[in-house]
């Protein structure tokens, strides 16, 4: 988990919003108002293979026109806005306007916090983050996806994990249980990952607070050297962890984001 991006919480702008009437939002833009802020930012890609690729008949749609139309839309609405000058590719970030239309909306959701810009320290470890979601989603390997950026409000992670010790997500399995999600993409110190994986250790093997969080932590890893450690480190645990290369997640289908 990153624990430290730039976010300001707005305390003026209370005003309910709702769509004008020349602007009819699907439940598909609003879930993807709801991704985007969870996930910090997304590619038009990553809006693509999350709500785009699959289209109503159940095949697979080979073109991006759709999606860049309604993302046209939802910025010329203010729903959405985009980043230009962050990396080579256009970044989509929420508007102040989306944020209150999907908080003030009661879609069931939480929502968090409002940030306004994206923090480039983390940029290529949060887009790391959402490709492997979406593919683990679209292959039916997670469900019912807790964004690290919504993990604050959940009262579990409040009452055992402090902010440092949080992971990128919490996902449901196929077994239906609920699983800790790691990208680990640089290399930190061996006395990091050991506080790291002790206080995973001690959530988990808790019966009271792996039933409020999780009862398994799956950490994916952009170096074989770092998953290899992490492995040597939690072998008398090796059934309350997985492991995979990044790489590998993506093999089998050629997909990698």
């Amino acid at each position: 988990m990153q624990t430290s991006y730039s976010f300001f919480e707005s305390t003026n702008y209370k005003t309910r919003v709702s769509s004008p009437p020349s602007t009819r939002l699907t439940s598909r833009d609003i879930s993807i108002l709801h991704f985007v802020h969870e996930m910090k930012f997304s590619t038009i890609e990553q809006i693509y293979k999350q709500f785009f690729k699959i289209t109503k008949d159940g095949s697979s749609s080979i073109s991006l026109r759709w999606t860049k139309e309604r993302i046209t839309s939802l910025i010329k609405n203010d729903f959405l806005r985009p980043v230009k000058d962050l990396c080579p590719i256009t970044l989509y970030l929420i508007s102040e306007k989306g944020y209150w239309y999907i908080k003030n909306g009661h879609f069931g959701n939480s929502v968090g916090k409002f940030h306004k810009v994206i923090d480039s320290r983390f940029l290529k470890h949060d887009a790391a983050v959402s490709d492997v979601r979406i593919h683990l989603e679209s292959k039916k390997i997670a469900t019912h996806w807790i964004s690290e950026h919504l993990l604050p409000e959940h009262p579990g992670v409040r009452k055992y994990l402090t902010s440092e010790f949080r992971p990128d997500g919490i996902y449901t399995d196929t077994s239906g249980h609920k699983v800790a999600f790691e990208l680990e993409i640089a290399v930190k110190s061996k006395e990091r990952y050991r506080q790291k994986i002790k206080r995973y250790i001690d959530i988990v093997t808790n019966s009271e607070s792996s039933k409020e969080l999780f009862g398994k932590v799956h950490y994916v890893c952009q170096k074989q050297t770092v998953l290899d450690f992490l492995k040597f480190e939690t072998q008398i645990y090796q059934s309350l962890f997985q492991f995979s290369l990044e790489s590998e997640i993506f093999k089998s289908t050629g997909e990698l984001l």
